[in-house]
């Protein structure tokens, strides 16, 4: 069934109608250098328009990826800010049966990222924070359809 959906889905992308781009994106940390690396696991395009998104956030902070969708110049067409997959988020229960906020750095993650699809989107540039109003550039993919 998914196969049928996405066989159709990229059947349609030929048409002018608006397109909303899912790319499922893996991410790992390698444990001696520390450096991560992002690599596409899935992407597909289906019908629709998504709202604008907004990004209330700054890439300052450390647990901030920001995503850059290039043209074949290099050009910013779209950006979005999301977690850092990484950096997992888990609530407890202590013994008393209060809750507790657990942050846990993972070595692996898979995520999925969704946006307005343009034709002229060629790569996907992948950014982290450094917590200083800087950002240092992880990986960057081709994503051609």
């Amino acid at each position: 069934m998914l196969l049928l959906l996405f066989s159709s889905t990229f059947l349609s992308a030929q048409s002018g109608d608006t397109k909303i781009l899912f790319l499922t994106l893996k991410i790992e940390k390698n444990k001696q250098t520390q450096i991560e690396n992002v690599s596409v696991v899935n992407k597909f395009l289906v019908d629709g328009h998504l709202k604008k998104n907004v990004n209330t956030k700054s890439i300052e902070f450390k647990s901030l990826l920001l995503l850059s969708f290039l043209n074949e110049s290099d050009k910013v067409i779209n950006q979005i800010e999301i977690e850092n997959p990484l950096k997992g988020n888990f609530e407890s229960f202590n013994l008393d049966g209060t809750m507790q906020r657990h942050t846990v750095d993972l070595s692996q993650a898979e995520f999925i990222v969704r946006i307005n699809y343009a034709e002229a989107m060629k790569m996907l540039r992948i950014s982290k924070g450094n917590g200083q109003k800087q950002v240092q550039v992880i990986s960057t993919i081709d994503i051609k359809l």
